[in-house]
């Protein structure tokens, strides 16, 4: 892996957004603002309701990064991330997205 300094703020966005995703859809999911988030992604896609801007702007993350994602569930995680120590898991995950991160800035430039 290159390591070319910060990324773009786009690059920074869409790694904050997916990891809020994962966040909310595996590690704390018994929380109100992860349950909200589940509920608005249920209707986002269900085009029953008007789109929501987070919503909209996570499933955008994930295209940007080139991340497959199952809306409103988890994320596809790595087995370095199903493995790693409860307390780790959002280290692990950030650490897993960081080459694609790299990845994704190589390929724009």
């Amino acid at each position: 892996m290159i390591e070319l300094g910060i990324p773009p703020l786009i690059l920074q966005q869409a790694l904050q957004l997916v990891a809020l995703h994962f966040r909310y859809t595996v590690l704390h999911t018994n929380t109100i603002a992860a349950k909200l988030c589940n509920l608005k992604c249920k209707f986002r896609c269900s085009n029953a309701h008007p789109q929501h801007p987070i919503e909209n702007r996570i499933a955008k993350a994930h295209s940007t990064l080139m991340i497959s994602s199952t809306c409103p569930g988890p994320p596809s995680m790595p087995r370095s991330v199903t493995l790693a120590k409860p307390k780790n898991k959002r280290k692990s995950y950030t650490t897993f997205l960081k080459p694609i991160v790299s990845a994704e800035w190589l390929h724009q430039m």
